[in-house]
């Protein structure tokens, strides 16, 4: 049977930008089910909650905000936050090819923070989204471009915390009054039921986002709504405060991990200037002090020069922005438009370090950093440099027609009749394995190990391996592993409609992807308290597979045995308990 596809996505409206007349809109609000009368109000930076954050069992829970000595100071100081990120992320060595002499470039990768909550935006929204909570909100409007991040990143979070969100987005006259269609982040945005207006470029430069964004929240007002507006790129000065915990974030990491590195420069891709200006002030006012380079993909360095300078303003900072960030402009055609070089680069840098750069953001501003470093070596030679991946990536399928000629990399596979086959896997045959550039520490599985893991500085080592031990009498332990994957993933509470009476959902997320949503099967497990249901992707099983089955003479029965054996780290689980007061833990 054919759905129409406006019954399974959110609707599509051409905002009215002269008149306020709207057909009012009724929904009825499960207050019953608002995630702040389950949010656990406990107080931040303290022993219990660093143990819980490093567990990944603070997901979705709001916190008193306490913030760093360096920035107590500074005005207005946020009073809670929401934990909707993957944090720390990890911070590794990237082997970018014709680095000047002596220069070393590493990666912070907030394009783990999350998949559907990916980005840098989940940062400022762990501060903006709190807000609206204590503020009594129920729907969140902002604004942004036909494929913003931000956009996506706040539909997502809204719906976390059962808020309805409004977008209003900004395309091209021709395309204002078409369905947008379901690419990148619009698919997402649409599959959590954000309500979509669309607004043309012209109308959008003529009467501003600001005047855009008050005209909806005035129309939702007079609907007895309770809106709360997110500037563009959750960029305001409470959202500044997300990039300020970063810097925090760093120097912990900075401070725990093996190798005492210090970075003497960071590097940011700069949209909207909220990132940029708590980047800045807080690695001034911290012991960081490396140098910010900010590269604008849009608009000019003056604008955002002011911008960032308001920002500052705003909290009181005391501070020049000219002083703490270098803004140089990396916009090349204009913003989210492409030249072939920049989509070139993009594909070149993923074919030769394995990092996939988002096109609008990151692509362009490490584009422009390798371009600084040619045309001004003696600038960064010899310095040690952060690379902030700020996310993105679903930006990338809205790229895909220019990107096409670019990836010929296919072939079909010439295959031999007369090979036999094995039961069960087919013709299995040894690859050549290349050596990657990864750091190697050779140390067994300890407390020092767990700490390093937990401010996510071993990510890309290999290390010893040694199993739990109600694991240790199993064959076929593997000598090693890598640090793959951004672990461990949250648990959080699934608030699940029509449950049975005094039933609660638990959701383990392997990893942020949206894609892995492919049910298995369900196995039922004894003492009939629990059920177990098994999720399987490519941004899940993958990476823990992988970490197992690093020898490629591995045979096939011993493949086998360890997929068995270790089947219970490639799943997601869900943990449905029927009795709250008779939930015993997880089930291995």
């Amino acid at each position: 049977m054919l759905v129409s596809r406006s019954f399974l996505f959110s609707p599509i409206n051409k905002l009215t930008v002269f008149s306020q007349s709207q057909p009012q809109h009724t929904r009825l609000l499960l207050q019953s089910h608002r995630i702040h009368t389950m949010a656990a109000e406990a107080a931040t930076t303290n022993t219990s909650n660093a143990t819980a954050k490093a567990a990944g069992m603070d997901f979705l829970t709001k916190k008193v905000y306490t913030p760093p000595p360096w920035a107590s100071h500074i005005n207005p100081i946020p009073s809670h936050t929401f934990s909707l990120g993957h944090l720390p992320t990890p911070i590794h060595k990237w082997n970018l090819p014709n680095l000047p002499p002596n220069t070393e470039v590493w990666l912070k990768r907030d394009d783990l923070s999350g998949m559907q909550l990916s980005g840098n935006k989940v940062r400022k929204l762990e501060f903006l989204m709190a807000d609206a909570v204590e503020k009594g909100a129920d729907c969140i409007v902002t604004i942004g471009g036909i494929q913003s991040n931000h956009c996506r990143a706040t539909a997502v979070a809204a719906k976390y915390l059962n808020l309805d969100c409004y977008l209003i987005l900004r395309t091209s006259k021709v395309l204002v009054d078409q369905d947008p269609g379901l690419t990148g982040n619009l698919l997402v945005e649409r599959l959590v039921g954000a309500h979509v207006d669309l607004i043309s470029k012209e109308e959008y430069a003529k009467i501003g986002s600001g005047v855009l964004t008050n005209l909806l929240k005035e129309k939702l007002l007079k609907e007895g709504r309770r809106p709360y507006v997110i500037p563009v790129g959750g960029s305001n000065s409470l959202g500044t405060w997300g990039y300020i915990e970063a810097i925090r974030e760093i120097e912990e990491q900075l401070r725990s991990g093996t190798d005492k590195v210090k970075f003497d420069d960071i590097v940011v891709a700069c949209g909207s200037g909220g990132s940029v200006a708590g980047l800045s002030l807080a690695s001034w006012l911290s012991s960081l002090k490396a140098k910010v380079n900010a590269f604008s993909v849009c608009d000019d360095p003056d604008y955002f020069y002011d911008y960032v300078q308001g920002l500052l303003d705003g909290l009181e900072a005391g501070v020049y922005s000219r002083n703490i960030v270098d803004i140089q402009n990396a916009k090349g055609l204009g913003y989210a438009i492409n030249t072939s070089e920049e989509i070139n680069f993009v594909k070149e840098i993923a074919a030769t370090t394995g990092i996939v750069l988002d096109p609008v953001y990151s692509g362009k501003a490490a584009y422009g950093m390798m371009k600084d470093m040619a045309e001004n070596p003696k600038k960064w030679e010899g310095r040690r440099v952060l690379f902030i991946h700020t996310g993105g990536l679903l930006g990338l399928y809205d790229k895909v027609e220019q990107m096409a000629p670019l990836l010929g990399n296919w072939r079909r596979m010439d295959v031999n009749e007369s090979v036999p086959r094995i039961d069960g896997l087919g013709k299995i045959r040894s690859f050549p394995v290349h050596p990657i550039n990864t750091m190697e520490v050779d140390v067994d599985t300890n407390s020092s190990d767990t700490a390093v893991k937990a401010v996510a500085m071993d990510f890309l080592t290999k290390k010893a391996y040694a199993p739990s031990s109600w694991a240790s009498h199993i064959k076929s332990i593997p000598s090693h592993t890598f640090s793959l994957g951004q672990f461990p993933t949250p648990i959080h509470k699934w608030n699940l409609p029509n449950l049975p009476p005094n039933t609660e959902v638990w959701l383990k997320v392997l990893a942020f992807a949206f894609f892995s949503l492919v049910f298995d099967f369900l196995h039922k497990i004894p003492f009939g308290f629990c059920k177990l249901c098994d999720f399987w992707g490519p941004f899940g099983n993958d990476y823990r597979t992988a970490k197992i089955l690093n020898k490629p003479e591995a045979p096939p029965n011993q493949i086998l045995r360890l997929l068995n054996k270790y089947a219970a780290f490639c799943m997601q689980v869900f943990l449905i308990k029927t009795s709250i007061s008779s939930f015993r833990g997880v089930i291995h």
